[in-house]
């Protein structure tokens, strides 16, 4: 308002520039409404004046400051996870450097905890229902492992019942890019591995040190089933991380009580680990990669590898259609693992 009345007498005034006293009046009536808002519009005269004016002073510098804290309660709230997350990291980073921890190892850990952050993950969230009954417990699990229960072929060979026990046991790891999860004559303590999100490179050695590609598996597949079914067993090949992965670890004593509650499982279970057993002991026979269906690699083995085709051998096909049927997929170049374990059961057939 104050604005107009500041405007009407520039239009009455033909000597001044429309322009100046345009941008002056602006400024003129928000400076007289910031003063209104402060009670300083008007300079008092009497002594009931200069008290109405002082309480109104008072007043308004109390609504403001209520105003601003306020606000800046509510972005501090909005943003305090990741002050708390910041305040962590800067932590964990002086530790690392007064311990003059190496600048790789600085990198992986630094790397993990961002990873955390990012994909929302917490090392905490485990703890966070202790208090919850067994039931609803068990109820929360198998809802957060909903995803994982529809992506692994395995658990349909479990019943309803059996799968809430299965995931129940289950325990989530994260797994750097390139880490090896499983090593190649190791113990097979550390239980099997189902795969949440990533993917692994699966590979032999040969006595001169030389990696033999076997497959690559992803969402939905699992590993290291192979070693739990037989007592002081050894890993029969190595896993290596290709990404970040998130993984659900299911350990020696949890995966032999869930075996002996359901029998038809046990048996599925040994099926899948007998074909990958035969394959991987295939590829170490023959000492090369691409034995699975008459593939043959360039001795000097490297995933961008050009494949190609010569004739199988009836016991590769038996092994890939068994492999296929377990739902044990991965991805190979060129025409995927699926396509050539379909091609090589009809073969065989």
């Amino acid at each position: 308002g104050q604005y107009l009345v500041y405007l009407q007498q520039d239009l009455e005034q033909t000597n001044a520039s429309f322009l100046t006293a345009h941008a002056l009046y602006y400024l003129e009536a928000m400076f007289f409404s910031a003063s209104a808002l402060s009670a300083n519009d008007k300079e008092p005269q009497t002594a009931f004046e200069y008290l109405f004016a002082l309480a109104g002073l008072l007043m308004s510098i109390g609504v403001n400051a209520v105003i601003i804290g306020s606000a800046t309660t509510v972005l501090s709230n909005l943003d305090s996870t990741a002050v708390a997350h910041k305040k962590k990291v800067d932590a964990i980073q002086e530790y690392l450097r007064f311990r003059r921890v190496p600048n790789r190892i600085q990198k992986k850990i630094l790397s993990y905890y961002e990873y955390c952050w990012l994909t929302g993950q917490s090392s905490h969230a485990e703890h966070l229902f202790h208090e919850l009954p067994d039931k609803l417990r068990l109820e929360l699990s198998t809802t957060l492992h909903r995803k994982l229960i529809e992506q692994v072929p395995l658990f349909k060979a479990l019943s309803p019942a059996g799968v809430m026990i299965l995931v129940h046991r289950l325990k989530p790891i994260i797994v750097l890019p390139y880490e090896v999860i499983i090593r190649e004559g190791d113990g097979s303590d550390d239980g099997m591995y189902f795969i949440n999100r990533g993917s692994v490179r699966c590979y032999t050695k040969d006595g001169h040190g030389n990696e033999h590609y076997i497959i690559s598996l992803h969402e939905g597949n699992f590993f290291g089933e192979v070693a739990l079914l037989e007592p002081g067993a050894r890993r029969t090949a190595n896993i290596r991380a290709r990404s970040f992965c998130e993984l659900r670890t299911l350990r020696l004593k949890d995966f032999q009580v869930v075996l002996h509650l359901f029998p038809d499982f046990k048996a599925t279970v040994e099926k899948i680990a007998d074909a990958r057993k035969q394959i991987t002991l295939g590829i170490k026979r023959r000492s090369h990669v691409g034995m699975l269906f008459g593939l043959r690699a360039n001795p000097m083995f490297k995933e961008s590898t050009s494949w190609t085709y010569s004739s199988p051998t009836k016991e590769e096909h038996i092994f890939g259609a068994r492999l296929y049927g377990m739902g044990a997929e991965g991805s190979l170049q060129g025409p995927t693992v699926a396509q050539r374990l379909a091609r090589a059961a009809r073969r065989a057939a």
